[in-house]
């Protein structure tokens, strides 16, 4: 099965590949899943958008200012 990884860093794929069964076929792609980079996912049985990840010491959601 063709499985399509968006938000990916290095490290992702360093444990995704160590933890990856046999007949998944992961495809990385750095960039966010959203309308404009869904495309990239054709051909793939399934698409798995990583959690987007929040700098140290900042909160999703926090005003600035």
């Amino acid at each position: 099965m063709r499985v399509t990884v968006f938000s990916t860093k290095p490290y992702d794929r360093l444990f995704l590949d160590r933890g990856t069964g046999r007949g998944l076929d992961l495809q990385y792609c750095e960039a966010r899943l959203s309308l404009e980079t869904v495309a990239l996912a054709e051909g793939s049985q399934a698409d798995l958008p990583l959690r987007q990840r929040q700098p140290v010491g900042t909160r999703a959601g926090a005003s600035g200012g």
